[in-house]
């Protein structure tokens, strides 16, 4: 018997109609039964493909042999190595490829298995497509697929449904075509009901073709639940980030404002601890000044987030790094060495409690009634009266100020801690604010708040340039300088400590001394030589920053309040003296490149001790009295 013809990736290309590209595409990841071979004319890799004829379909095959002739004659007698597909063995195998990720290497795998030849295996699924078993069941469709009661056998049906899904290209006038070369007595009409009545439904089978399993499992799973409860009050926190619908205004520049915001909130009690804003998208900094405003309440154990860019940023690393190694608690027994971070797994359906809660906050804040609501409408009508709403706001400037949104969420924050919920879970009712300050008790570890703020402010580790360092914060670079820098030399780096947040004041260099431990140096001003626009005045650039920022403070200040405020309502008795309230100069992880003495080691000088927010304030305070 002759060998099978063999197409190069345009001719194939073409009797498919489809771009060499994809078919190119699909033979790298293993989705055709290809073979590999040097191009003697170079090309990319080196290589090229050669794709069996028995790649294609039928009518495909067919237009080969009217365009080129010489088809041979059918041989009936099957191959003394091919299996029929209908064996139990061979169809499972095949399941298997086609319910798995389709590729070579999984190809190889049940080849070895089945001791057969590489080719044998891309042959019964050439087979199995050509008689329309792809995307269908092969020995178990009965337990798949139900068809209501008709003249057509079950599996005819299945096989027609399978064909017709296993190309896009293909319609349902295709299938009942198909349908009825196999001798079934049977409508267009008919046809049709078979398919809005079988299960699963033929609209859900192309579905999940065309969009993939991910939209299926957010609709069609049933609603995954969990017993956060069960862990302690501030073990874990979660964290979210969330697009507010409403547009504000800053009055002191008119500039019009999409703000964002970063939520943790505890798992265990759905009691919200840090809540932080910014002005357009999200940063690593507004995680990261979210974060430390919820460990002003309580260090916990563990963080569950997204596995986003900000998220995973190495700044939030380093600042979660040192937050828990205040406290080892990695041979804790309640805890079970959980001393880590948590991401939720891409491409799945969500599984966050925090995601339930946005829609809390949704809720709430359409219940404050304010003017500015932008987020678009599904019926056009609506969505036309809404902008057009919009609009008028914009021009009539009644659109909330920044601080009127801001208060609105202090305010929604407010009433959801302090709100009786209902845990789907068991049932039972709650108070979160009531649940997370009793059971949090004295295991609270808290940090004084300069000392969060040392922690928040970044480390940059730059070469002095003409006395300057140039940092980048977001997406500009900015240049911080002072007199004292003129001696670092040219090879010699400094470390720098900055306020992330504009307008970036509160700046600390680092130097280090003979020991190779970073000691402070001298502070930092920001420089408005470059890069001022669209302000030409250094003064007016910075008040307006204040102004700017100034908001987002005031914002903070009331969340602040609020936490005192519950604490206050739901635990009133005074703090216990085993609460632990520790400094940043007892965490041996918050200095880099310092180990705790051991007990032979004399003491550590306190000159030797890195406190930044200290040493910033007395090097301030001197260049004060310097001036004067």
């Amino acid at each position: 018997m002759a060998s099978q013809p063999v197409l190069t990736v345009g001719e194939f290309a073409a009797l498919r109609g489809m771009s060499p590209q994809y078919i190119r595409r699909m033979a790298a990841q293993g989705n055709l039964p290809v073979r590999r071979v040097r191009n003697a004319q170079g090309g990319a890799g080196g290589e090229r493909y050669l794709i069996p004829l028995s790649a294609l379909t039928e009518e495909e095959q067919a237009r080969y042999w009217e365009q080129h002739g010489g088809r041979p004659a059918t041989d009936t007698r099957p191959a003394p190595t091919s299996v029929r597909l209908s064996r139990p063995e061979q169809a499972r195998i095949v399941r298997r490829y086609l319910d798995g990720n389709r590729s070579r290497t999984e190809a190889e795998a049940l080849a070895a298995e089945a001791k057969v030849n590489l080719s044998t295996i891309y042959r019964w699924i050439a087979e199995a497509r050509n008689q329309g078993k792809d995307c269908t069941r092969i020995a178990e469709i009965d337990a798949l697929v139900r068809f209501p009661r008709s003249s057509v056998p079950a599996t005819d049906l299945a096989a027609a449904v399978g064909w017709l899904l296993s190309d896009p290209r293909r319609t349902i006038q295709d299938a009942h075509a198909r349908l009825l070369e196999t001798g079934a007595q049977i409508s267009y009409v008919q046809f049709t009901r078979l398919l809005k009545g079988m299960t699963p439904p033929f609209d859900l089978l192309r579905r999940y073709r065309d969009s993939g399993s991910v939209p299926l499992r957010l609709t069609q799973t049933p609603k995954i639940l969990r017993k956060w409860s069960a862990l302690p009050a501030g073990h874990t926190y979660i964290g979210d980030q969330h697009l507010l619908d409403y547009q504000c205004v800053l009055p002191e520049t008119g500039e019009i404002i999409n703000l964002q915001l970063y939520l943790w909130m505890d798992a265990s009690t759905t009691y919200w601890t840090g809540l932080a804003a910014s002005y357009g998208p999200y940063t690593q900094y507004t995680v990261g000044l979210s974060l430390l405003d919820g460990c002003r309440l309580h260090v916990p154990t563990a963080l569950l987030n997204d596995n986003g860019k900000q998220e995973r940023s190495a700044y939030i690393d380093r600042m979660w790094g040192r937050l828990s190694g205040i406290v080892d608690l990695s041979g804790s027994s309640d805890t079970e060495g959980d001393d880590n971070r948590h991401y939720t797994t891409p491409h799945l359906p969500p599984v966050k409690p925090i995601e339930a809660q946005m829609a809390v906050l949704t809720r709430y804040l359409n219940q404050e009634e304010l003017n500015g609501y932008r987020k678009r409408d599904p019926d056009p009508f609506r969505n036309q009266q809404r902008q057009a709403a919009l609009e008028k706001a914009k021009k009539s400037g009644t659109l909330p100020t920044v601080d009127e949104l801001l208060a609105a969420l202090v305010r929604v924050m407010e009433r959801h801690n302090t709100t009786s919920a209902r845990s789907e879970v068991d049932g039972t009712t709650y108070i979160p604010a009531e649940r997370f300050w009793k059971e949090l008790g004295d295991r609270r570890i808290v940090l004084p708040d300069a000392d969060l703020k040392a922690l928040f402010y970044p480390r940059f580790e730059r070469k002095v340039r003409n006395a300057c360092v140039r940092v980048r914060i977001g997406n500009q670079v900015h240049e911080f300088t002072h007199p004292d820098l003129s001696q670092i030399g040219s090879q010699e780096s400094v470390q720098v400590l900055l306020n992330p947040l504009p307008p970036h004041e509160g700046g600390l260099a680092l130097r280090q001394d003979e020991r190779g431990i970073w000691q402070p140096f001298c502070p930092l001003d920001p420089w408005a030589g470059r890069g001022i626009a669209p302000y030409a005045e250094r003064e007016e650039l910075e008040s307006l920053m204040r102004q700017k920022q100034g908001a987002l403070n005031r914002f903070r200040d009331a969340i602040k309040s609020l936490h005192d405020a519950a604490r206050t309502r739901f635990a009133p008795e005074p703090e216990k003296p085993v609460a632990q309230i520790l400094r940043l100069t007892d965490a041996a992880r918050l200095r880099d490149d310092l180990s705790p003495p051991s007990p032979e080691e004399p003491e550590r000088k306190s000159a030797q001790i890195l406190d930044h927010q200290g040493a910033l304030r007395a090097l301030l305070q001197s260049r004060r009295n310097a001036a004067s």
